[in-house]
């Protein structure tokens, strides 16, 4: 296989879209196309393991370098947030994500900054989770005036957020913390140096995925 030119690659995961999917991200990105991006906050969280990604080191010929890890390794969850203002502040957490325990996330996190870099309105993306969508959250953001954004489903790669994880997760593993405490240090130091600037191709980016979801009609984008 490999004189005839292939190579050995991992496939991608990616989530399945049905036509019913497709259709929907169709309609959503026309319903979106001359919204006003700059006031959107966009959200999500990700879980990130102690024993880090994958190491790339420099080696001489044979030799094979190898990385010990645990069979089950310790990790952190995280929540997350940012705008066109800059990023919110995060939420490391130890437990699984409970609608409770994100009520308690946007009441910290999210709603009073949120109020202050947008007095006039501002409107909220996540995604479809259960925790986001069940009734507990649904009041909570009903009583703070939060107008949640329309999201179709199976859709990360119409969230910027989710090209922002892998940065910060390769930037953690560069420092390579010893426990639970180094990298919850880490991850919001890594958090809070990100700049204006730095976060601007992220959040600029969404009038062209909007137009790639119409043009690909409906079918994942490469973003």
């Amino acid at each position: 296989m490999k004189r005839r030119g292939f190579t050995r690659k991992v496939a991608r995961k990616i989530p399945m879209l049905t036509q019913i999917h497709k259709a929907y991200r169709v309609d959503w990105a026309k319903s979106n196309r001359c919204r006003d991006w700059e006031k959107v906050i966009f959200s999500d969280e990700m879980s990130i393991w102690l024993a880090g990604g994958r190491v790339c080191v420099w080696c001489k010929g044979d030799s094979k370098p190898v990385k010990p890890s645990t069979k089950h390794s310790p990790k952190l969850h995280v929540w997350g947030a940012f705008s066109a203002c800059g990023t919110f502040p995060i939420k490391v957490f130890r437990e699984n994500l409970t609608g409770r325990l994100y009520c308690d996330i946007l009441h910290e996190c999210l709603v009073e900054q949120a109020s202050v870099l947008y007095p006039d309105r501002w409107v909220f993306q996540e995604d479809n989770d259960p925790k986001h969508t069940c009734n507990l959250a649904k009041g909570y953001m009903e009583e703070k005036g939060i107008h949640r954004m329309d999201w179709p489903a199976c859709s990360p790669d119409l969230n910027p957020i989710e090209n922002l994880w892998p940065w910060i997760k390769r930037e953690i593993d560069l420092k390579s913390p010893r426990n639970l405490n180094e990298l919850e240090r880490e991850l919001n130091e890594v958090w809070n140096s990100l700049e204006h600037e730095f976060l601007r191709p992220f959040w600029s980016s969404m009038p062209k995925r909007v137009k790639l979801v119409r043009k690909s009609n409906g079918n994942k984008i490469n973003y």
